[in-house]
């Protein structure tokens, strides 16, 4: 059967795609936001190909659209409940809407923290050991304060693309996977640049695959609420 949803993220998962986003309720009277859906496909760890994140057309789906793509089944981890299983063959389906910012800003979530709770968490990570009873959900969608995005390199030299920003009193430094914002900051001189109008964006926060004993957070997408371009 089709599954419509609002796309929060498309970003890069072992050189392919993971994609997620909020699913979408329609009827006669309204458009409703509900539970969070992760298409995985047939790529290395579920990541999905380049033609299963594409719609007919070829091109590519992105942040802030609404689709619908073919699936018959979940397919949960205990750290990824909302994993959803894309039908081989399908592509994606767009549905153009008027009005993409109202259901942007009701996507919007207010966790108390993201996943500090779990025993064993920093700042950027979940020890694999924690997760052992199931998480709630693997996903958010939040207003951060004070966004800023660092040019660095990571531990073994390769640029590396960081989030900075505060969520709820606390501070967070998270690598970015959302390919637009690498390749915006990739291409300027390293360093930690600020985002003005921070509030003005929302970003989807995943946890990712076990990674040499932890589940990191990432910065899934960056994506402005009002319009779909990033400024410095």
């Amino acid at each position: 059967m089709d599954q419509t949803i609002l796309c929060l993220a498309n970003s890069i998962k072992n050189r392919n795609h993971c994609v997620a986003g909020r699913s979408i309720l329609m009827d006669s009277n309204r458009i409703r936001i509900g539970k969070w859906v992760r298409p995985v496909g047939r790529g290395a760890e579920g990541a999905l190909l380049d033609h299963e994140a594409r719609y007919d057309n070829h091109n590519n789906l992105h942040p802030g659209e609404v689709a619908s793509f073919s699936s018959k089944r979940n397919i949960p981890l205990l750290f990824q409940p909302e994993n959803r299983l894309i039908e081989p063959g399908s592509h994606w389906k767009k549905y153009n809407l008027p009005e993409i910012e109202p259901l942007l800003r009701n996507s919007l979530e207010k966790p108390e923290s993201l996943w500090d709770h779990i025993p064993g968490a920093r700042q950027d990570r979940l020890p694999e050991s924690s997760v052992g009873n199931g998480l709630k959900q693997s996903l958010y969608f939040i207003q951060a304060q004070s966004l800023e995005i660092e040019h660095t390199a990571s531990f073994n030299g390769y640029p590396q693309i960081r989030a900075h920003f505060h969520y709820n009193g606390k501070k967070y430094n998270l690598v970015i996977t959302d390919p637009d914002v690498k390749q915006q900051y990739t291409s300027i001189e390293k360093g930690i640049h600020t985002i003005k109008s921070s509030t003005n964006y929302g970003l989807c926060i995943s946890l990712g695959m076990p990674f040499y004993g932890y589940h990191y957070k990432l910065v899934a997408s960056i994506i402005p609420l009002s319009n779909h371009t990033h400024n410095n």
